[in-house]
């Protein structure tokens, strides 16, 4: 394939690692996010500084054929007027530019939890249809990947940062939980997102994404210590603890004061279930070739290169 492929948010960590996949020769690939990233030089051949919130970007999809849309605000625990201008609005900019160049594929990566009530899910919602309805009799073609939890050197979720403190310091061990986590690797997702290019298939789908696991909280713990020689810690936090510290943290948001717990996270670690089915496998025959469980040393333990 010969394309001419814009992917945004390309310096965060699914953008950087999505271009070295599809790094090819014959593809000319441009590179969009509000900051620039030199180390990605060699894998593209135009960067563009821009934010898509901004007036007048209808010319930034001229002669684009796919697009690859991943930048917006990724934390779930902002205000809702940042998901506002980060989603919302850069997102309504860039696909009616899509739609007025005669883009012919918009990839869209949306969240696994789009159904919640969180003000970032609501707006990923609001972006999938606009995206479905703006498309409707065009000749334009759209792939929705709701993605899992995505897990790999240089993540920053809150399953990183609790395991980095495991690592580093030694963190009381959590109660017994029996909450179901569901994430992808990020190999397997840039792979997948690969596959969209020229995949028909995929067309005009919406595509819930993990990598199959059901994770469970303790579980993880127990791997990570033995990973790190790290023996589990001889005081265990009792679950009313944290429930406390949830709602702490709850108070201190409506200040857009940031704490490591709130009611989202309490229920995340104790009540959180997975439903698994991915028929993105079924359409395209692609098999997931990581586990969290087996990455973990790669990521927290091995040193960079």
């Amino acid at each position: 394939l010969l394309l001419k492929i814009l992917i945004t948010g390309i310096a965060g960590f699914i953008g950087s690692n999505l271009v070295k996949e599809l790094f090819d020769p014959d593809n000319t690939i441009i590179g969009l996010d509000k900051m620039h990233s030199y180390s990605l030089k060699n894998h593209i051949h135009s960067y563009i500084v821009l934010d898509l919130s901004d007036d007048n970007i209808n010319d930034i999809c001229v002669d684009v054929d796919v697009v690859i849309h991943l930048a917006g605000e990724s934390s779930l625990d902002k205000h809702a007027g940042v998901y506002e201008k980060d989603i919302r609005l850069a997102s309504e900019n860039l696909i009616n530019s899509a739609i007025s160049n005669k883009v012919k594929k918009v990839i869209l990566l949306s969240t696994i939890k789009v159904h919640t009530s969180s003000q970032y899910s609501k707006q990923k919602l609001y972006i999938e249809t606009l995206l479905k309805d703006k498309t409707e009799s065009t000749a334009t073609d759209y792939t929705i990947i709701r993605s899992a939890s995505v897990y790999g050197r240089g993540m920053k979720t809150n399953i990183a940062s609790w395991l980095w403190k495991i690592k580093n310091s030694n963190m009381p061990s959590l109660p017994k939980s029996n909450a179901q986590l569901e994430m992808i690797g990020i190999n397997d997702l840039c792979k997948c997102i690969s596959q969209c290019l020229g995949n028909n298939e995929t067309n005009n789908k919406t595509y819930s994404l993990s990598d199959g696991y059901k994770y469970n909280i303790n579980e993880i713990e127990s791997v990570a210590r033995e990973v790190f020689h790290n023996k589990p810690s001889l005081f265990v936090c009792p679950q009313w603890v944290i429930f406390c510290g949830s709602k702490f943290g709850d108070i201190l948001a409506l200040f857009h004061i940031k704490f490591s717990l709130n009611s989202r996270i309490y229920n995340f670690l104790f009540y959180n279930k997975v439903s698994n089915q991915n028929h993105y496998f079924t359409d395209t025959g692609y098999t997931p070739t990581q586990n969290f469980m087996n990455e973990i040393p790669h990521i927290f333990v091995e040193p960079k290169i």
